[in-house]
């Protein structure tokens, strides 16, 4: 039998839903398939998925839950409810840290769902506008000062309740995913009360509630590229992040893509499950564990251990890269460093870019100009060779120059790092922004910018069995 074929007579048989690795124990067992493949659980997952996906109505079969399939009929015959429709995977934007998440559970436990609304409500109403921002970095100051009755009530209580961790600000992705995945639910008198997936999202980090919702969200995706692709900046996920939400959500524009994206890659680091070097993240062991536990296991998403080790090798080879490019511009001569800077702005689209004489530069080393929106400001540039933190004098000194040199805005190039006093200093309101390039970031931009180093690329080939599967199947349908 072909996979379809063969799963069509295993649900049928069995009366219930099953996930496609059941189903293909079954049909194997029960000698309806015959396959020489490695991974038939995840060929028959191909299969399934692009029935449902590309004969919608027309299909045999319908997706109940995540890697689960039941028969089409069944729900004219009642025996299963209408599954949600396509396209509605990947909804929560702002999504939260789990561990935040399971701070604000048991302090809604009580509240009511229109007191959590009313006040999201009533803060959205202090938002601010673009010329004159809303302070929301310190609840203790702005809720007795902008909200009153209940809603500074509800507010105080998430913002006590959560030992000042969570911003009651900043918890509209904490309420949509508790209401959305029916964390929470109303009583009967209207109170929100802990569901059984609330309990289990609370008491196991990995258990069939976070799985769920991993696998709703794209996070499992988002794993799975990770695990493809090897450490890759966010600009290089993007793509196939697109490319997913393309199949399995509503969501069409690159801006909100590239939002969901970032919110993503921080719950999988507060996770452990992904961890980040300078601009590049990489899934960690844990993060692989945890994706080969998951449904995504069964799909043939997960790249090989010897796909894994290849690029273990690539990663070891551009830490030995990056190590040496750093000494190299430890051991350069201060102008001539200056002069690399000068050539990495003008690869980073800056014009006018003019590096300043070695005397009297007044603590700016080059000076270039730069889109800003629709129009095009001067900046100024100090570099420092330090290996050191800079600190928040160098700064002042800098802000101190702009004047001179006629620009409006200014920035700081260091191959060590920045005190916090810089750091609390560089975008003071009312105060030209001052920009804060460490080393570990001037590395990543000369990289990205072909700058001291060379890309090498290897082409390697990899079996792809849902294809040939495919063209299987085709040739078996046009036979019968």
């Amino acid at each position: 039998m072909t996979f379809r074929a063969a799963a069509e007579q295993v649900l049928d048989e069995h009366g219930g839903p099953l996930t496609a690795t059941v189903i293909t124990e079954r049909a194997l067992n029960a000698g309806l398939l015959v396959t020489a493949g490695k991974t038939p659980a995840a060929t028959m997952e191909s299969q399934l998925a692009t029935s449902v996906q590309q004969q919608k109505e027309a299909s045999p079969f319908v997706r109940v839950a995540p890697s689960t399939y039941a028969l089409r009929r069944w729900i004219q015959e009642g025996r299963i409810v209408t599954p949600e429709p396509a396209g509605e995977d990947v909804r929560i934007a702002f999504f939260p840290d789990y561990a935040s998440v399971r701070m604000v559970l048991p302090v809604l436990v009580g509240v009511t769902r229109v007191q959590v609304t009313g006040l999201r409500a009533a803060i959205w109403e202090h938002r601010g506008t673009f010329e004159e921002n809303a302070d929301w970095t310190d609840p203790d100051a702005w809720i007795p000062e902008r909200l009153s009755g209940e809603h500074q009530k509800v507010a105080l209580r998430i913002w006590t309740g959560t030992r000042k961790l969570v911003n009651p600000r900043h918890m509209q992705g904490h309420w949509l995913l508790a209401s959305g995945y029916d964390l929470l639910m109303e009583g009967a008198d209207g109170q929100l009360n802990l569901t059984a997936a609330g309990r289990n999202f609370l008491e196991h980090s990995e258990g069939t509630t976070v799985r769920a919702i991993d696998d709703r969200e794209g996070v499992l995706a988002l794993l799975a590229i990770l695990a493809e692709q090897g450490p890759a900046t966010s600009g290089a996920l993007l793509t196939p992040w697109f490319d997913y939400l393309h199949r399995v959500s509503r969501i069409r524009a690159e801006t909100t893509a590239r939002s969901f994206l970032y919110h993503r890659l921080r719950n999988l680091l507060g996770r452990g499950y992904v961890s980040r070097v300078g601009q590049k993240y990489e899934i960690t062991a844990p993060g692989l564990v945890w994706l080969k536990a998951s449904a995504y296991a069964e799909r043939k998403t997960v790249a090989p251990d010897e796909t894994r080790r290849l690029w273990d090798l690539v990663r070891a080879q551009s830490d030995a890269v990056r190590s040496a490019l750093r000494d190299k511009l430890a051991a350069m001569e201060p102008y001539a460093f200056e002069q690399l800077v000068g050539r990495l702005l003008e690869e980073m689209d800056y014009t006018d870019v003019q590096v300043t004489t070695r005397s009297g530069d007044k603590g700016v080393d080059v000076v270039g100009r730069i889109a800003l929106g629709i129009t095009e400001v001067r900046e100024v540039i100090q570099v420092k060779r330090q290996q050191g933190n800079v600190q928040r004098p160098v700064l002042d000194m800098l802000r101190g120059s702009l004047h001179r040199f006629g620009a409006v805005k200014g920035t700081i190039i260091s191959l060590g790092g920045f005190a916090k006093g810089a750091q609390g200093a560089a975008f003071e309101p009312g105060a030209a922004p001052i920009t804060l390039i460490d080393g570990e970031r001037l590395l990543d931009l000369l990289i990205e910018n072909g700058i001291g180093v060379r890309t090498k690329t290897v082409e390697m080939l990899e079996l792809d069995e849902s294809d040939l599967a495919a063209v299987e199947d085709a040739s078996d349908d046009t036979t019968n």
